[in-house]
């Protein structure tokens, strides 16, 4: 139970983390470059920055660009999302610690950081000249980068599809000015609020339209929405460890159970002689609860010694390997949670009293009489 819910625990803070880094906690874009209809500029006005202080105010608010485009060699092309860098140091040290050959482009460099899928497909590596071709507002740009570095995060999808290229590159060739984005990205939020607080920001940037300080109306979106494949998986994850508790539950209580009777059976004359001698139904029954829970105190201790210390070791050291495009992760991630810990042994004593007091019921209906001729 104990390894079921660190494992659990592990693979949804590792995948959370990755999803993180490529998603931002929450966005704020113009309600037609959602749609698709343009590709129209953003800034944190003061209209957008007094939205943000209103709803959010811990937030850093940064601009930020995506746009499709084509990678293209002699004789392979390649479509992808171009990125701006993150201009923020977490998201900058969560590329950077992705990155598996070369480096980050610098923001002055026609540089763009590729993934090892899309260096592969294209047959490239560090160093390389690659053609880029961009559609905006139904304009074609081309563009020819050198290849800085190729980065891994065994997410599929994003090995597949990203590219980052510089702020200020993306923004030149999406026609921008220093300070403009087409989204504006909001990092710095608990992930507990990231909901309620997309919600308020909704609110306030729909009544700064409403009011005329605002010339486009704005959408909001979170990383639970622009991640919800891997959140939903992360949510059947959840349900695998309910499945789990369950069954090694029922498995427990009717060992336990199982446990008691074969005590009872064996000291049945002894019940018999207990009770001709005066002792109570209680009594009787509270010697054998109190053998039960020496069982149940023994498994406890074991079974967290053991479990925590392969979950300790594991964090540490990782040693048990993962097949990455299976499970986005190289290794079997955990985490060690003292309150789950505390209320998993807290539900086990409980329930382990309750099913005691079954076989211990027994002892009631056990007479001295019949007892003296028991083999």
């Amino acid at each position: 139970m104990l390894l079921s819910i660190g494992i659990v625990l592990g693979f949804k803070n590792a995948i959370r983390e990755k999803v993180a880094g490529f998603e931002a906690a929450i966005s704020i874009e113009p309600a037609r470059n959602v749609s698709g209809e343009a590709m129209l500029p953003v800034a944190l006005t003061p209209a957008i920055s007094e939205a943000v202080g209103d709803a959010i105010p811990a937030a850093s608010v940064a601009p930020a660009v995506r746009h499709a485009g084509i990678l293209k060699t002699e004789d392979d092309f390649l479509g992808v999302v171009f990125r701006s860098l993150p201009s923020d140091s977490a998201g900058l040290r969560f590329v950077s610690d992705m990155v598996v050959s070369g480096t980050i482009p610098a923001d002055t460099a026609r540089e763009v950081l590729l993934s090892e899928r899309q260096a592969s497909r294209l047959r490239l590596s560090t160093g390389d000249k690659v053609y880029s071709y961009f559609f905006v507002n139904g304009a074609l740009k081309a563009r020819r980068y050198a290849v800085s570095g190729l980065f891994r995060s065994n997410f599929g999808d994003y090995d597949d599809l990203t590219a980052y290229l510089p702020l200020p590159e993306s923004q030149g060739v999406c026609g921008l000015g220093a300070g403009n984005g087409l989204r504006l990205e909001l990092q710095g939020i608990p992930e507990a609020e990231i909901k309620r607080s997309a919600e308020r920001l909704q609110q306030a940037l729909n009544k700064e339209y409403a009011f005329g300080r605002l010339r486009e109306p704005m959408v909001v979106d979170t990383v639970s929405r622009s991640g919800a494949m891997y959140y939903n998986w992360l949510g059947l994850l959840d349900t695998n460890v309910v499945v789990i508790l369950i069954l090694m539950g029922c498995v427990s209580g009717f060992t336990l159970i199982s446990s008691v009777f074969i005590l009872i059976l064996e000291r049945v004359r002894m019940i018999g002689q207990l009770k001709s001698l005066g002792a109570t139904d209680g009594l009787v029954r509270r010697v054998f609860i109190l053998l039960g829970g020496r069982i149940v105190a023994i498994g406890l201790l074991t079974g967290n010694i053991l479990a925590l210390g392969f979950l300790l070791t594991q964090r540490m050291w990782h040693y048990l390997p993962l097949d990455p495009q299976a499970y986005y992760l190289s290794y079997v991630p955990v985490e060690i949670s003292w309150l789950h810990v505390a209320l998993l042994d807290l539900g086990v004593v409980a329930v382990s009293a309750g099913l005691m007091l079954i076989p211990a019921a027994v002892v009631a209906r056990i007479s001295p009489a019949k007892t003296m001729r028991f083999e």
